[in-house]
């Protein structure tokens, strides 16, 4: 578990990330988001469609899954009737 990456999630260090908009998901259009660490990387999307959520409340998700399975690399949950994605990286 990269623990700087649980910090900047915690700190809601999330960016937009055009670069991934057309790779992740790439026959939907997605709106990608990123939090970052020095080792590590964070793309979340919502997979439902390209409208926003709460990037707050998705950091606060993907921490939930990291702290409870260490080895976690990718999930999903939902949020207001849309399915979000995360993926782990290393950098």
């Amino acid at each position: 578990m990269d623990k700087d990456l649980v910090k900047s999630l915690n700190n809601t260090e999330i960016k937009r990330a055009p670069e991934f908009d057309n790779t992740i998901c790439p026959d939907t259009p997605v709106k990608a988001y990123k939090v970052e660490s020095k080792k590590s990387i964070c793309k979340i999307w919502n997979s439902s469609n390209d409208q926003g959520f709460d990037l707050g409340k998705a950091c606060k998700e993907v921490i939930n899954k990291i702290l409870s399975d260490s080895n976690t690399t990718e999930g999903t949950f939902n949020m207001n009737f849309n399915e979000i994605w995360f993926e782990i990286t290393e950098k």
